[in-house]
């Protein structure tokens, strides 16, 4: 007895847990990009609640350790895009004569959709923030 092509079709299709990281992932990686950033740019830069003009001793190098932190919210930002739009496509190509599997397909693609929409939106974002901290001196007065 072979197996129904459109099982396993399905059984080929991306998991939930891919399809909830590409619609999650962006604003969440954003948010943390954003509170590191934070923490890591404004402590060097105030002493006791001080304004420095110079970054405090020892955190010399904290610019390296933010252009890290930009660089891999932009990489996972852009991973979960890929995620949502395996998910678009294979809910564009799968056609059932199962309800149930065709009803997969159709919220695959919607996930897929709203997926590729917050993953674009926020790695704007963040390509905003890398920007910013380019551009931006350090300990500005």
């Amino acid at each position: 007895m072979s197996a129904n092509p459109a099982i396993v079709s399905a059984a080929a299709g991306p998991s939930n847990v891919a399809q909830l990281f590409g619609v999650f992932a962006g604003p969440v990686v954003w948010n943390a990009q954003l509170v590191v950033n934070y923490a890591f740019a404004a402590y060097p830069c105030f002493d006791h609640s001080v304004r420095r003009t110079q970054v405090l001793a020892g955190w010399e190098h904290q610019w390296i350790a933010l252009l890290i932190v930009n660089v891999v919210a932009i990489a996972v930002i852009a991973i979960a895009f890929f995620a949502s739009w395996r998910a678009f496509v294979y809910g564009r190509a799968a056609h059932s004569e199962s309800e149930l599997l065709d009803r997969y397909a159709r919220r695959t693609r919607a996930f897929g959709i709203v997926g590729m929409l917050s993953s674009g939106i926020f790695i704007v974002a963040a390509v905003g923030t890398l920007i910013a901290l380019l551009v931006a001196p350090q300990c500005s007065i």
